[in-house]
Order: structure tokens, then sequence, then C-alpha cells
């Protein structure tokens, strides 16, 4: 199956991996139809535990349903800087398959920031946003740390008032 990813799902991840540069960060990729539309922070701590991704995964279910969206895909951005799909990675993966089999997986591949290659390594033929607009995420966030106002479910367990999932601060500093 053939994806084509919006601006915004191609540079939250990235501002979620500059948020938390130490740490493995996990998130999930929402579509309408062959369109991934949105990137929803889910980790950047205790990645192995299973409670805190079926938790989110609730939460993540509904925030698509009453929205029209499905997961479609799960991305990563190894602390390491590896393309490696971490295990707990791949569960969440095998989870999401058995409701949607075209689920796809994006591993942050740190060694093509600042290249004119996507940033992006997948198994699935994924059509990504125009050069002009993936630079345009990577200057917001070394000039512009529109990255510092990114909320994932890990800080949003830490205060229910935060911006999850929305993240608008995040959005509008890459306006």
């Amino acid at each position: 199956m053939s994806v084509t990813l919006s601006a915004s799902a191609y540079t939250l991840p990235l501002l979620h991996a500059a948020r938390h540069p130490a740490s493995t960060v996990l998130g999930l990729l929402l579509a309408r139809g062959a369109e991934i539309v949105e990137a929803l922070p889910i980790l950047h701590r205790y990645a192995s535990l299973s409670l805190t991704i079926d938790t989110a995964l609730r939460f993540v279910r509904a925030h698509a349903k009453d929205n029209g969206l499905t997961i479609a895909g799960v991305y990563i951005a190894n602390e390491d800087g590896s393309t490696k799909v971490p295990r707990v990675a791949e569960r969440l993966l095998e989870t999401i398959r058995k409701e949607n089999p075209s689920t796809i997986g994006l591993v942050l591949d740190n060694s093509k920031l600042g290249t004119s290659e996507p940033i992006y390594v997948s198994a699935a033929q994924v059509t990504f946003p125009s050069q002009a607009e993936c630079e345009k995420a990577i200057q917001a966030v070394k000039k512009g740390g529109a990255h510092k106002s990114l909320v994932d479910f890990d800080d949003y367990m830490d205060d229910s008032n935060s911006d999850w999932p929305e993240n608008m601060q995040a959005k509008k500093a890459l306006a």
C-alpha cells in the first residue's frame, strides 16, 4: 500500500525526537484514507511498559474515532540514532495490524538530517512532503525551538492539563 505523509505528520516525530534527544521516542500515525494526517507523540520513557502503551493506545483509538481517522502507523526515533525497530515498536505494530493490516512503521534516520533525502526509513511506499516543507521542519527545530512545547503521552500522564494530543503550541511554532 502507498501512503502520503502530510507536513504535520512528517514534522511532529522530528520535534518529538528533538524534545527528548537522550531517549528513544515512539508515537502513532493517524490517517484519513491513504493520507497520514497526524502524528501523536506517545513515549519518551518507560518504552517497555506495556501498561503505558496500552493506555495510550486506548486514548488514541478514541481520539481517532472522534476525528474520523484510523491508526495507520508507528514512528520511532532511537536514542542511539540507529534505524532498527525496537521490540516494543514491533509488538505495537503487530497489535495495530490486527485492526489495520496496512499499518506502516517509520524510523527516523539521523544520518539523513540536513540532506535532501527523506529523514525516515520505511518498508512501505511513502510519499513525503515537498523538500521545502521538510527543510522548514528541520529549521523550525534548529532555529525556532519549536520542539520545546511538544507534549507526549508520558507528559500528559504527569500533567493531564497539558496540550496532548493536540500539541497546538508546537504546531503554531511551525507555522
